[in-house]
């Protein structure tokens, strides 16, 4: 029972740190994520400059009264700071001796995948947050133009 529980465990972290992976994990020398133009795109996209310039685009599309200036520098400063954040991350693990076993690879993939669970709990609320303070219209061009909507819809 304990190898059944372990496997699905190990099976839905390892999905759900797929996207995690592309975008913070060191470049491997073989298999299937091995660095490439994806994880290299999605690195350039967490840079702080690039989310700098995407908060600053739709902060600009929003239009955003004055009463919810205090929100929004409450929603940006935090996307900003996890981008930061990020990337030290990015910088110490790479510095870091690279796993050589599965179960090592696995162990690493495991706390990726913790970090990322735990920063989109994090930006789920804070999202919550602002997005509450947004008016039916401004909350259809926050829908459309966040990044995260716009790189799924071109997905499906």
């Amino acid at each position: 029972m304990q190898t059944k529980q372990f496997l699905l465990t190990s099976a839905l972290a390892l999905g759900l740190s797929l996207p995690a992976a592309y975008s913070i994990a060191a470049p491997m020398e073989h298999g299937p994520m091995a660095g490439g133009m994806h994880s290299e795109k999605m690195h350039k996209m967490m840079q702080p400059e690039a989310v700098q310039a995407r908060l600053d685009k739709l902060k600009t599309a929003l239009k955003l009264s004055n009463k919810q200036e205090a929100d929004w520098k409450r929603y940006a400063d935090f996307m900003l700071e996890h981008s930061k954040a990020k990337q030290e991350k990015i910088k110490a693990w790479r510095n870091t001796e690279q796993p050589k076993t599965v179960p090592e690879k696995m162990e690493r993939m495991l706390e990726h995948a913790r970090d990322h669970v735990a920063h989109m709990e994090k930006a789920s609320a804070e999202t919550r947050h602002f997005y509450d303070t947004l008016s039916t219209e401004q909350k259809a061009i926050f829908d459309q133009q966040h990044p995260m909507m716009r790189h799924h819809q071109k997905r499906h």
